[in-house]
């Protein structure tokens, strides 16, 4: 994809900016509001229930359902006798391994190591990434004895910053290349 760097800055920024404005508002709804925090999600369900219901989205939704209704309905009846017995004793082959095709892949392929071993790094990332963004405001409450406006904006200024970054190192990852990229940032 051309300029897949930068668009997946944006991808991660339009993720940030959401990141960014929820504790924004949250705080000012509390600090200056009064209200309780968990005012915050209930206007957040409210606002995508009334989303989902008004949107012409959900009527291509609901057709979408209606056709995998009616390619459910026409697929059951041809393929009814195919069963597991069925299958088993057409490919012999599959049936003697003793190793399903993900251990195998996991064995053979290093790229698929390799994708895997991302995969429970990103996770794990996320993971702290969002619970740091979470425990700042109590850190800063508890422990910094901050006013409650201050702290969370503490939150917001984490976010902001991991927002901006992203958006910008998608465009020095496009200049200087992957590999160098990811040297650096480890």
């Amino acid at each position: 994809m051309e300029k897949s760097n930068e668009v997946l800055g944006f991808l991660h920024g339009f993720y940030g900016l959401g990141a960014t404005l929820a504790p924004l508002i949250a705080t000012t709804m509390i600090t200056k509001g009064n209200l309780q925090w968990y005012t915050f999600y209930y206007i957040l369900v409210s606002s995508i229930t009334t989303r989902l219901y008004t949107t012409p989205i959900t009527f291509l939704i609901i057709k979408q359902i209606g056709c995998a209704l009616i390619e459910f309905a026409t697929s059951f009846p041809a393929f009814y006798a195919c069963t597991a017995a069925v299958h088993h004793a057409a490919n012999d082959a599959s049936a003697a391994k003793t190793n399903n095709r993900l251990s195998e892949a996991l064995a053979t392929m290093p790229a698929a190591r390799v994708t895997w071993l991302c995969a429970l790094f990103l996770c794990c990332y996320v993971g702290i990434e969002v619970a740091i963004g979470g425990w700042v405001v109590t850190f800063m409450l508890r422990v910094r004895h901050g006013a409650n406006f201050a702290s969370g904006m503490t939150e917001t200024g984490f976010w902001l910053g991991i927002t901006v970054g992203r958006v910008v190192l998608g465009f020095v990852t496009g200049r200087i290349g992957e590999r160098l990229a990811i040297s650096v940032s480890e």
